[in-house]
């Protein structure tokens, strides 16, 4: 039994098929759980490099094929590496565009050559951002730089587990006319209701960062964006301050450098006893002195 994804061709290789052998005289149950994978769509003007995904419509990275999918580019490596390699093409891989049924189909003279390159394209090693150094200068591997993983897929894992059964006491209407030896059951179905789903999101948003620098900035040195709104407005309030009084003592410098000429200056006549002191004994019993001389 082949459990795998109906938009994908069931290649081992790209890690989306899982197979489970059904014996005979035994009862397999087969539990599907479905996990699926997606990503926010801001996230696609990133390059492939740093996201490490490619989107279903982005680009015809395959020929013919309007949707992509991570096992379809590994089938598709495949299937140039052979060709490349054989000059020829096995029966059983898909063929997408003209050019594939353009390309000989391999018969037996081929298998000599199919043979010596079948360890090459069974071990694929894809697209990775952190890879061994050893395994990069590997030469007897397939290297499919340009396929990444799908940033929209959904992956099917199985659960299983059987039980022996007895002979003969299994009774079917399937087959009514038919004697029916050695049998076996496969049950396939979702224990539970629903998927898993994950999502590929950004780390940090923008708000995310001044958020955060905010508020460490608050908390060692008590910074906050109201606190630069304060600073601006005690600046303005400080330049605004020392012009109008720079300009107000220039305009009274102005004034009274500016006399008419036919204006004559007098002074009054000036009391100077009125601005000496009074004893604190003639205030008290009310005498004052009778001496006053006026200027």
């Amino acid at each position: 039994v082949v459990v795998f994804d109906p938009t994908d061709y069931p290649d081992m290789t790209s890690g989306g098929v899982t197979e489970v052998l059904a014996v005979p005289l035994s009862e397999t149950f087969l539990d599907v759980v479905g996990t699926l994978f997606t990503s926010n769509p801001e996230i696609e003007n990133f390059p492939r490099d740093k996201r490490n995904c490619i989107f279903s419509d982005e680009g015809k990275l395959i020929p013919s094929i309007t949707k992509y999918t991570y096992s379809d580019c590994i089938v598709h490596c495949k299937i140039n590496f052979i060709q490349k390699s054989c000059g020829c093409r096995p029966f059983f891989y898909p063929r997408r565009s003209k050019k594939d049924y353009s390309w000989r189909i391999c018969n037996s003279l081929d298998f000599e050559c199919l043979a010596k390159h079948k360890s090459i394209w069974l071990a694929v090693l894809p697209h990775e951002e952190i890879l061994h150094d050893n395994i990069k200068k590997e030469e007897k591997v397939l290297h499919c730089h340009d396929c990444f993983a799908s940033c929209e897929h959904i992956s099917y894992d199985v659960l299983t587990w059987n039980t022996v059964m007895t002979p003969g006491e299994f009774n079917t209407n399937l087959l009514p006319n038919y004697n029916v030896t050695n049998e076996g059951i496969v049950h396939i179905y979702f224990s539970r209701y629903g998927t898993v789903i994950l999502k590929q999101d950004m780390s940090f948003y923008w708000y995310d960062l001044v958020s955060e620098f905010g508020g460490t900035c608050g908390i060692f040195i008590g910074f906050s964006f109201i606190s630069i709104v304060e600073l601006l407005y005690f600046f303005v309030l400080m330049f605004s301050d020392l012009f109008c009084k720079k300009s107000a003592l220039q305009e009274n410098d102005d004034r009274k450098t500016e006399i008419p000429s036919n204006q004559t200056q007098t002074t009054g006549t000036i009391y100077w006893n009125e601005l000496q002191p009074r004893s604190w004994q003639s205030a008290k019993y009310g005498k004052f002195s009778t001496n006053r001389v006026r200027y």
